[in-house]
């Protein structure tokens, strides 16, 4: 079979799973002796690796097929793969191109396949891939981004600031990074989120596969991202759990400096002692927490098991055996039912986090919350967000005066 030209591009570059699927993707396809271009109209085939968990990522993934099959060659094939092809599989089906799921990776191999199939693709990627994947794309800009506002006025006048400042990028963005996926799936069921459709119940890695990713491409000077669906239901289904994983990692690379994505705030609370002493012996410079609420009716209504209150306890327990530690929380405004009560909870609790990020809710074909009453306009949503975004900055602002 001949090496075919093939365009990969991704709706979501920011994302760490996203951009790890990419990673498997652009091996895959130079280990089975293709070429990777930039150039549309020499493609044979054009990947989009695809997000559906929010509206604006699901038109996202939509613009990049209606840009590419305008311009590509007349015998080339468009190929969608990802979450949006599950998500919103009827509206992909109606398309002209070739939709590839989660669990449908062996089409992958009926077209590519020569000496090295999809499934033994590591989920991994190291930062020097990872340069290659969004070249030619504008990276995110972090500073230019609306949770800094006001804080771009200040940094150039305070060595503080500058100093916090490149702290909480180092969190932010992927680069001088191991990306890891230690687990795909969750134990979840919220009722807004669409993931679940498309990446079904939890399926944790060995810890040994594990270890052999992150010593490929391992250095001092690295920080390893374990990334997942929810890292901390990592293992349930294995007869282990996250903790063993963090400890093997540090016994093997003393060390290591270990990012986590997607810690569960039911978790957080149910296992506290055991973050705690993970949080004392491992450096941990940045972890996420997917927040969502201030307000407990709303965490119930989003089918959540945890009490907002004893999360924070814990977050504010961990600073302080962990005070370098940024963590990043998000926070989902105009929910279902969402009273402006409940708006103002969440806003009194974002100054918990080092950095918080607004989310406005989507509604998702096929979850829960779809059905759900009392929805809020749009209009609504956005005033609910610009003016939590105001009080992001005011937050991140005074992070960032804040001494290291």
């Amino acid at each position: 079979m001949k090496g075919y030209t093939v365009l990969l591009d991704s709706s979501h570059k920011q994302c760490e799973l996203n951009t790890v699927s990419s990673s498997m993707i652009y091996r895959y396809l130079l280990e089975n002796g293709h070429t990777i271009t930039t150039n549309a109209q020499r493609a044979d085939y054009i990947i989009i690796n695809s997000c559906g968990y929010h509206q604006d990522l699901r038109e996202k993934s939509l613009d990049l097929y209606e840009n590419y099959h305008a311009i590509k060659k007349p015998n080339s094939q468009i190929i969608m793969y990802g979450c949006l092809v599950n998500i919103d599989n009827e509206k992909v089906k109606s398309l002209d191109l070739l939709p590839v799921s989660f669990s449908d990776h062996h089409l992958l191999d009926n077209i590519f396949f020569q000496t090295k199939k999809y499934e033994k693709m590591t989920p991994c990627c190291d930062s020097e891939t990872r340069t290659i994947l969004i070249q030619g794309s504008k990276d995110l800009n972090i500073l230019n981004h609306p949770n800094f506002l006001l804080s771009r006025f200040f940094l150039p006048f305070s060595r503080t600031m500058k100093t916090n400042y490149a702290r909480m990028i180092r969190g932010l963005n992927h680069q001088n990074k191991i990306i890891v996926q230690i687990s795909q799936g969750c134990l979840g069921h919220c009722s807004y989120c669409a993931i679940k459709k498309a990446k079904g119940n939890l399926r944790s890695r060995t810890i040994d596969e594990i270890i052999k990713d992150i010593t490929k491409m391992y250095d001092d000077s690295k920080i390893v991202y374990l990334v997942a669906d929810d890292c901390s239901s990592y293992g349930f289904d294995i007869g282990t759990d996250f903790f063993q994983l963090l400890e093997t990692i540090h016994k093997r690379f003393p060390k290591v400096s270990i990012q986590i994505s997607y810690v569960s705030p039911n978790f957080l609370v149910k296992f506290y002692e055991k973050y705690q002493e993970l949080f004392q012996q491992v450096q941990i410079p940045y972890t996420t927490i997917p927040f969502q609420s201030g307000s407990n009716k709303i965490i119930k209504k989003m089918d959540r098991s945890y009490d907002t209150h004893q999360v924070v306890k814990v977050i504010k327990r961990l600073k302080q055996v962990s005070p370098h530690t940024s963590f990043e929380g998000h926070f989902i405004v105009g929910f279902p039912g969402e009273t402006v009560g409940d708006f103002l909870q969440s806003l009194f609790t974002l100054h918990y986090f080092d950095y918080p990020i607004a989310l406005r809710y989507s509604e998702s074909k096929g979850t829960k919350s779809a059905s759900f009453p009392q929805k809020k306009s749009e209009m609504t949503k956005q005033l609910r967000y610009t003016i939590m975004t105001f009080f992001i900055n005011i937050v991140i602002l005074y992070k960032l005066v804040k001494n290291p």
